[in-house]
């Protein structure tokens, strides 16, 4: 049998690649939905994707809970998908570490948040970015909240900046593994706001 052997470039897209398809099937797990397409490893690594993701929520719970369980640190710790630390900054400014893996093999992202234009009870604008192995994510993210009967709608629009190997696997593939992040957070602020 002949030997097989990968070069260095060739085994980190392999890496990546199998990082970023242990994170979309994590967040499967909790929201079946369509399997996004293969990951193209043809493309150039400094590759830069755009996209808006706007959605919503029904919360069974008062606005006035929901709204600080959405600025809360430890809430948000633990309802963000992979999210190890949040450290406070100052001036509603955060660093965080988010965490994936397979197997022996660790992708961790480090960033920013900052919350701004916090209008009370209704609104606020949540700025963040973040880099890693497999490349780099900025978004803007407006959040809305709004009495409903039972509960509080939750509305987000956001846009998403990304770039490196993320970027390269598809605009399909990253609207699906966002929606699927979108939806895997807002259970387990459910689940949080129903539990406290």
């Amino acid at each position: 049998m002949d030997d097989f052997t990968v070069s260095y470039p060739e085994a980190k897209s392999i890496v990546y690649a199998l990082i970023l398809t242990h994170t979309f099937m994590d967040c499967a797990k909790e929201n079946p939905g369509p399997v996004p397409g293969p990951v193209d490893l043809s493309g150039n690594q400094e590759r830069e994707s755009y996209m808006h993701v706007n959605g919503s929520r029904e919360i069974p719970a008062a606005r006035q809970k929901v709204w600080e369980a959405f600025l809360d640190p430890e809430k948000l710790l633990q309802g963000i998908p992979g999210c190890e630390k949040l450290e406070a900054l100052g001036n509603d400014e955060f660093k965080a570490v988010m965490k994936v893996g397979l197997s022996a093999v660790r992708a961790i992202f480090e960033g920013k948040f900052r919350f701004s234009e916090k209008n009370p009870l209704r609104s606020y604008r949540l700025s963040a970015e973040g880099n890693g192995q497999p490349g780099f994510v900025k978004t803007e993210i407006i959040v809305t909240f709004s009495d409903i009967e039972g509960g509080t709608l939750v509305c987000y629009s956001s846009k998403v900046q990304v770039t490196g190997l993320i970027a390269s696997i598809g605009q399909r593939a990253l609207d699906s593994a966002a929606k699927m992040i979108a939806n895997q957070f807002f259970n387990r602020m459910s689940r949080l706001l129903n539990d406290s």
